[in-house]
């Protein structure tokens, strides 16, 4: 009797730890997946690019993308944070810049392209554009509460606008 209970305790205690291993596996596993989930979403080997002729040349491709927007559902987030990557993966360093709207009332999401060392230019994810510096709402562009500099920023910050893959 007493050898059985020995028995079934050691048992118990082999199933607690192979459990607790297990748990922590999964755990382990699960926070690796996170920390990979946009470990190809942007290209590593990509060299950093200046050139506003070719910046030009990337938006003209990508003109298809305004007539998808949806407000709430892929509006001026979800399409700026589309053009980030985009960007990024053609060797632009891109940030995300946000707040009050440059051109009108109410919040809005856009792009800030470096074109050269700390120079930077507005992209307009809606309109898929440049704003230039003669442009009447140029300043107002550089007038943000807040930018980021990767997807995972922008997630963290508020997932729902800037998960433009789940629509």
């Amino acid at each position: 009797m007493r050898t059985s209970l020995v028995i079934t305790l050691i048992f118990l205690s082999v199933s607690l730890a192979l459990n607790g291993y297990l748990i922590y596996q999964i755990i382990s596993a699960y926070q690796l997946a996170q920390e990979n989930t946009f470990a190809l979403y942007y290209d590593p080997l990509q060299k950093k690019r200046y050139d506003i002729n070719y910046l030009q040349e990337c938006l003209s491709r990508w003109q298809w993308i305004k007539s998808d927007y949806e407000e709430h559902v892929f509006d001026c987030s979800e399409m700026s944070a589309y053009l980030e990557m985009k960007l990024e993966n053609e060797g632009f360093h891109t940030i995300f810049a946000g707040g009050k709207s440059p051109n009108s009332e109410g919040h809005h999401t856009w792009l800030l392209v470096e074109i050269s060392p700390e120079k930077y230019i507005p992209v307009e994810a809606t309109s898929v554009k440049i704003i230039n510096p003669g442009h009447k709402y140029y300043d107002g562009y550089f007038e943000y509460d807040y930018t980021f500099e990767t997807i995972q920023e922008a997630l963290e910050y508020y997932y729902e606008d800037y998960n433009w893959w789940e629509y």
